[in-house]
């Protein structure tokens, strides 16, 4: 295994889908160039990992995100739950976030398997720029090897009085700020928009 990201599952209504970031396929790329028996593949809680067809993925690389169409996977998730994406919400600076991700540092090997380990992270929406949002990381420590494999977990927005919200799906560290893509910028048929309306 040379690494590992995240993932969530959502359900458009018309499409079942894995999303991801791009950044993570993008580094599937440059090493598959250094290994070419490298495959790209998943993992659930429960049953072996399946392989992936890397061309089969929309992504856009401004938002750094990506999308998989899983319909013809069924068999492999019967008993995952898809998070519906029907209802969006609009950030704000301030909300509370909390993140969902496999970080690499919680990885290791049991025989011919990896083992993963699942973390939570509460932080808050520092900033808002279109289909992009941040949060100020700057209070936790080691946050180089904390965040690492956490690319593409989902994101959870939390308010007082509503039901938990998918806010979007966490993207890379850039110096004390962690980058997100909004879920608003998925399409019903797994495709992207970039533009912000």
């Amino acid at each position: 295994m040379v690494s590992n990201g995240s993932f969530g599952l959502v359900d458009t209504g018309k499409k079942k889908l894995l999303v991801t970031c791009n950044h993570v396929l993008e580094g599937y790329d440059r090493e598959l160039e250094k290994f070419p028996d490298l495959r790209l593949r998943i993992a659930f809680d429960s049953g072996p990992p399946f392989e992936l067809s890397r061309d089969r993925f929309m992504g856009d690389k401004r938002l750094d995100i990506a999308t998989f169409d899983m319909d013809e996977f069924e068999n492999n998730y019967a008993d995952k739950k898809f998070f519906p994406l029907q209802e969006c919400p609009e950030l704000s600076t301030g909300d509370p976030i909390i993140i969902m991700g496999f970080p690499g540092h919680t990885r290791h090997s049991i025989g011919e398997y990896a083992v993963f380990g699942p973390h939570a992270y509460a932080l808050g929406v520092s900033s808002i720029d279109g289909f992009k949002f941040h949060a100020d990381t700057s209070r936790i420590e080691s946050k180089g090897d904390e965040f690492r494999g956490i690319s593409g977990g989902p994101c959870f927005v939390f308010r007082e009085g509503s039901q938990v919200q998918l806010a979007g799906f966490t993207g890379e560290l850039q110096f004390d700020y962690l980058a997100f893509t909004s879920s608003r910028c998925i399409n019903a048929d797994g495709t992207l928009r970039n533009t912000h309306p």
